[in-house]
């Protein structure tokens, strides 16, 4: 039986859900009125002391809101199994050593950091080819269960959708192999940015923020909520497809990774609510081993974060970062493809 006065968090509060919609409310007011900060301002980090308050406020109204989010009793986390070289394991210590290692290249060989960052460079490259890769094992979802009737036509639609839209995103990476297959630029896409075939050059700023945060909400968020409110359904659908929390580290690491976007509002609650996402992780984790993966991911990032925000003369061009945090996206969606694949091999050959 459950001591209900004990536990490490409280029931949701209502109070603390119009206390987080008036904190939002007044951190867009202030960005507006006092501030003065445009709602896509891509500009130096700002740390006057009225910036660093504000920034301080943004963590304060959303830690209010995702602990309020978590129930009376704590909830037992089991990050991965125990087999050595599960999914699980394999994503997790190569996204790491990957942000790893980008960060030692930003310190200690810069030159090469902004090279393979460029245009049409192993970055952008290596973005689109895992967005491919994702569309491709959709498809294949979609081609080996199509005719499976004991699978819902949601599923069967949500494979296909997944594909196109992966596809679509790998697509605009590339500019539709525009400049490799030396397509001349059509009359009706040239007044985008760069004056190429793709969509998201027409409003490049916008575009780029929605993406951004999107896959914020879609990589750390949804495993969040999955683990706070998943216990009350036996949703199939909802299981196959909502990201297990091992991929809210995955899609964590890229929310560091900012410089000219820092003193954007939706950058700044992505960034503080990974942190705290993954710190309500580590208390509900049933094992220390998870625990200090969540934790050692959390010094992680502050630290990436940090070294960005402090370093930003050794960029060239201020695109380099986002081409960065536009190849970790991908990397977290390629896992969170092979989860959903595995997933839905393991549970219909169970069924059948």
């Amino acid at each position: 039986m459950h001591d209900k006065s004990n536990g490490i968090f409280r029931s949701p509060s209502i109070t603390a859900f119009v206390l987080f919609g008036l904190g939002s409310i007044s951190l867009i007011a202030l960005d507006t009125f006092y501030w003065r900060i445009h709602v896509i301002a891509e500009e130096w980090p700002d740390f006057s002391f009225d910036k660093i308050i504000r920034s301080v406020v943004i963590f304060v109204v959303v830690s209010i809101m995702l602990l309020s989010l978590t129930g009376r009793y704590p909830k037992k986390l089991l990050l991965m199994d125990n087999k050595l070289l599960s999914l699980e394991h394999l994503s997790i210590f190569s996204t790491l050593s990957i942000s790893i290692i980008l960060l030692f290249l930003f310190l200690f060989n810069t030159m090469f950091f902004n090279a393979i960052s460029h245009e049409d460079g192993p970055i952008e490259w290596a973005s689109a080819i895992l967005f491919f890769i994702c569309c491709f094992i959709f498809a294949v979802s979609f081609i080996r269960y199509r005719a499976n009737k004991s699978i819902t036509k949601i599923t069967i639609w949500t494979f296909t959708f997944l594909s196109f839209s992966f596809f679509i995103i790998a697509m605009e990476e590339v500019s539709w192999f525009q400049r490799v297959l030396s397509i001349e630029t059509p009359s009706l896409f040239e007044r985008n940015i760069q004056n190429e075939i793709n969509l998201h050059n027409f409003s490049n700023d916008i575009i780029e923020n929605i993406y951004y945060f999107v896959a914020f909400l879609f990589l750390v968020v949804l495993p969040f909520l999955k683990v706070i409110f998943l216990d009350t359904t036996n949703n199939e659908y909802l299981i196959l497809f909502l990201p297990r929390p091992f991929v809210s580290i995955l899609g964590a690491i890229q929310c560091s990774y900012n410089f000219d976007m820092w003193n954007i509002l939706f950058v700044q609650i992505s960034f503080f609510s990974a942190i705290i996402i993954l710190f309500i992780f580590s208390l509900l984790s049933i094992n220390w081993r998870d625990s200090f993966i969540f934790i050692f991911t959390i010094i992680l990032m502050v630290v990436t974060q940090a070294i960005f925000l402090n370093n930003g003369e050794y960029f060239l061009h201020m695109g380099e970062i986002t081409e960065i945090k536009e190849f970790l996206i991908p990397i977290a969606f390629f896992w969170y493809s092979l989860s959903v694949y595995n997933n839905a091999k393991n549970s219909y050959q169970v069924k059948s």
